[in-house]
């Protein structure tokens, strides 16, 4: 059962992780007023 949990949650952690990072760009490009992040080409 511990390892399922691990298994269907380990996703969401690093999802979770990401969100720190986005916050903080945010932060960088509108109170900072520093230039934004190039956009990635799919």
């Amino acid at each position: 059962d511990s390892l399922q949990h691990l298994f269907l949650f380990s996703r969401a952690d690093t999802i979770y992780g990401g969100s720190d990072q986005v916050q903080r760009t945010i932060i960088a490009e509108s109170v900072l007023g520093l230039p934004r992040e190039p956009k990635g080409v799919f």
